[in-house]
C-alpha cells in the first residue's frame, strides 16, 4: 500500500496470491484481491523490467536493487540479503518493516543509496536491539479508544489498528471535522478517488465497523468543551498537526495520551516523535511555547522557505525532482511504533514519554524518560504471539 502510494505503480508477486487474509478487510477476502483493489498488479512472477524489489523470502533468484523486510515478533527491520523471518508476530512489525523498506527505495530514487541492515525493537525502541530480545510472547492491547485526526498520521494508526487480531468487543470514537479532498488520496492509506468528498472519521469508520470494531464519530473539532464522561475510553491518541489542540487534549482528563508528530520539511520529513502523557502530567514544556513558535513561522514565510514550503504542500508529501511525491510510509512506522507503547499500556507497563527517531536511521532512537505504568488495568483483549 505505501509503495503504491509513493510511487504510483508497484506490482505484488508470488505463488500465496490466494491466501485467505487473517483479518477482515474492505478490499477483499484474499491477499491478491486485497491488493488489486488497493492499486497493485498482480503477478505470477517478478516482471524482467522491475526496479526495485522488497522481498519476504528468497525463493526466486534476482539481482538487481532488493531489499529484505525482516520480523521475528516485536523486532522489525530490512536486510540487504535474505534472513528468514520469524515465527508468529505481531504484525506491527510487519507494518514497521516494510514502511523501512519503501522508506530505503525512496532513498535509492532520491540520493543512490544502497539497502542497509537496520533493526529497531518495536516493544523497547529506546534499547539497544538483541536479537534474543524479541519481546513478551503475550500481549494485552487495550480496546476501548478514542482518536482524534484522520489525516496521513490517523489513518496509518486506523491500518495499525486493523491488522490486530482483536476478536472480542472492541469501540472507538473517531473525531475530525475535514473532509476528504483530491491531495488526501495519495498520502492516506484508507483513500481511494472514491471517497473524495467524504467526510475523513467516515472513510476510517466504514473500514473499522467492517473489521468488527463499534464506532461512534464526532464530526468537529475538539475545543475542549467536549467532555470526557466515566463510560468514555481512557486512552487518547492523538495524530495533529498543530500544538494548541494538542495542548487541550493533553489536560482534558484522559489516564494516557498517546501522541505522535511527524516533520514536513525536506530536511525533516521522516522524522517522528511519540509521546505517551499520562494523565495529572505537567504539560507546559512537551510541545513548543506559542512565542517560539510564531518565529519559526516569520521565518519560514521568507524568500525560499516560502516557496520550499509551497512546493511540499500538505503532511505526507515531499517534492522530488520537480514534482509532490507522497511519503506514506513515514506514517505507517509511526503508528506502528505508536501503538507498541499502546500494548505497553495494556501490559500495565511503563511506555516511553518521548520517543525521536529518524527513519534513515531507525536504530538511533532517543528516548527521554519513562510515563508512569498504569496504577489499575486499563482493559483490552490478550493475544498470545509464539
Amino acid at each position: 500500500m505505501t509503495a503504491r502510494k509513493c510511487f504510483g505503480r508497484v506490482q505484488l508477486a508470488g505463488d500465496g496470491l490466494h491466501t485467505p487474509l487473517l483479518q477482515p478487510l474492505l478490499v477483499g477476502a484474499t491477499l491478491g484481491t486485497a491488493a488489486n483493489a488497493l492499486g497493485a498488479s498482480v503477478v505470477a512472477t517478478i516482471d524482467p523490467g522491475t526496479t526495485h524489489l522488497v522481498r519476504i523470502d528468497n525463493a526466486v533468484p534476482w539481482h538487481g536493487w532488493q531489499v529484505f523486510t525482516w520480523w521475528n515478533r516485536w523486532l522489525a527491520g530490512t536486510r540487504p540479503f535474505h534472513q528468514p523471518t520469524g515465527g508468529a508476530s505481531l504484525a506491527l512489525a510487519g507494518m514497521f518493516a516494510g514502511g523501512l523498506a519503501i522508506r530505503q527505495i525512496f532513498a535509492q530514487v532520491r540520493n543512490g543509496t544502497p539497502p542497509r541492515d537496520e533493526i529497531v525493537s518495536l516493544w523497547e525502541p529506546d534499547q539497544i536491539v538483541r536479537p534474543d530480545r524479541v519481546g513478551p510472547a503475550r500481549c494485552t492491547i487495550p480496546n476501548r479508544l478514542w482518536l482524534v485526526g484522520l489525516g496521513h498520521l490517523g489513518q496509518a494508526i486506523v491500518w495499525g489498528l486493523l491488522t490486530l487480531p482483536f476478536q472480542g468487543e472492541r469501540y472507538i470514537v473517531l473525531q475530525d471535522d475535514q473532509w476528504i479532498s483530491v491531495e488526501n488520496e495519495p498520502t492516506s492509506l484508507l483513500v481511494n478517488t472514491n471517497d473524495i468528498g467524504r467526510r475523513k472519521v467516515r472513510v476510517a469508520a466504514s473500514w473499522l465497523d467492517h473489521a468488527g470494531w463499534t464506532t461512534e464519530l464526532i464530526e468537529r473539532r475538539h475545543l475542549g468543551d467536549i467532555r470526557r464522561t466515566d463510560h468514555d475510553p481512557a486512552i487518547l491518541l492523538a495524530g495533529l498537526d498543530d500544538v494548541h489542540p494538542r495542548r487541550i487534549l493533553a489536560a482534558h482528563g484522559f489516564d494516557y495520551m498517546i501522541d505522535a508528530g511527524i516533520g514536513r520539511g525536506t530536511r525533516d520529513f521522516e522524522s517522528l516523535q511519540i509521546r505517551t502523557i499520562p494523565a495529572g502530567a505537567s504539560i507546559e514544556d512537551l510541545w513548543l511555547d506559542q512565542p517560539q513558535q510564531s518565529q519559526r513561522e516569520r521565518l519560514m514565510s521568507q524568500g525560499a522557505y516560502a516557496d520550499l514550503e509551497r512546493e511540499i504542500g500538505q503532511c505526507g508529501v515531499i517534492p522530488l525532482a520537480d514534482a509532490s511525491v507522497s511519503v506514506p510510509f513515514v506514517g505507517a512506522a509511526t503508528a506502528a511504533l505508536m501503538l507498541a507503547q499502546l500494548a505497553r499500556l495494556g501490559a500495565m507497563s511503563h511506555a516511553q514519554a518521548l520517543l525521536q527517531l529518524e527513519l534513515g536511521s531507525p536504530a538511533m532512537v532517543i528516548g527521554g524518560e519513562a510515563a508512569a505504568a498504569p496504577a489499575a488495568f486499563l482493559g483490552g483483549e490478550t493475544f498470545i504471539l509464539g
